[in-house]
């Protein structure tokens, strides 16, 4: 059966199989366009408020795309702002080693030549002996 269904402030054409004995087949109705190649049957969404023996406005299916879209980028956003998170960290660890190694390098060299010096009072002591 071939009918116009108004929902929602607009109209569609809408198909659907009013009886058929002996055949299996849904009951929902289908959106159909007649455009330049002929007819066109557009799917039905499931999980819609629109599914259930109603057509889904046109562009449902472009909106749901679009969001769907949207979801990605924001999933690849995150990732890419995690890597680049990761990335600043990093280079501030090897920064931060790298200061410490120079440090460490300028105390070592400290440390070893106040160890190898001797108390300058030990050189002029002398000691007396009384004959």
């Amino acid at each position: 059966m071939l009918d116009d269904i108004e929902f929602g402030g607009e109209r569609n054409r809408g198909v659907y199989i009013l009886k058929s004995r002996g055949m299996a087949h849904t009951n929902q109705i289908r959106e159909f366009l007649l455009t330049d190649h002929g007819v066109e049957l557009r799917d039905c969404v499931r999980g819609s408020e629109w599914c259930a023996n109603r057509l889904g406005p046109p562009g449902e299916e472009a909106q749901e795309k679009a969001l769907q879209m949207v979801r990605e980028q924001e999933v690849e956003n995150r990732q890419l702002e995690l890597e680049r998170k990761r990335a600043v960290l990093e280079a501030q660890i090897l920064a931060l080693r790298a200061e410490f190694a120079v440090q460490e390098i300028a105390s070592m060299k400290i440390i070893g030549q106040e160890q190898h010096k001797k108390p300058s009072w030990h050189r002029n002591v002398r000691i007396w002996v009384e004959p």
